[in-house]
């Protein structure tokens, strides 16, 4: 859904990262104890299992656009196995932003309840 848009390709391109460096770090010295076909197979077989785990749990999207897919799952939809709704998100990110943005200090007074005393001169 266009909603989590962003922090999803976020969290692919953290993901790429990691993996990339994984197999960066760990390549040559599998490939000093296994050989390079042995290396080879077991990066093959670790990409076959992945393969398998997102055919197995992620839904198809095919010739869906990101409105359509966000149309129908509009109230809730699941995310990692946990099921969050739409309101609770935009309430979250409303929170983050708030948390992020520069305040002054009166700003952050007034938001704790606080009014500010200003001299009337």
């Amino acid at each position: 859904p266009l909603r989590v848009r962003g922090r999803g390709v976020g969290v692919a391109t953290l993901l790429c990262r990691i993996v990339s460096s994984a197999v960066a770090l760990t390549y040559l010295s599998l490939a000093d104890s296994l050989g390079m076909s042995g290396v080879s197979f077991l990066y093959g077989c670790v990409g076959l299992c992945a393969s398998l785990f997102v055919c197995l749990t992620v839904p198809e999207t095919k010739g869906k656009s990101l409105e359509m897919i966000g149309q129908e799952d509009e109230d809730d939809f699941e995310l990692g196995g946990y099921e969050w709704d739409a309101e609770s998100l935009h309430e979250r990110s409303l929170h983050e932003e708030e948390m992020s943005a520069p305040r002054t200090a009166s700003a952050s007074a007034e938001r704790d309840g606080f009014q500010s005393v200003r001299g009337s001169g």
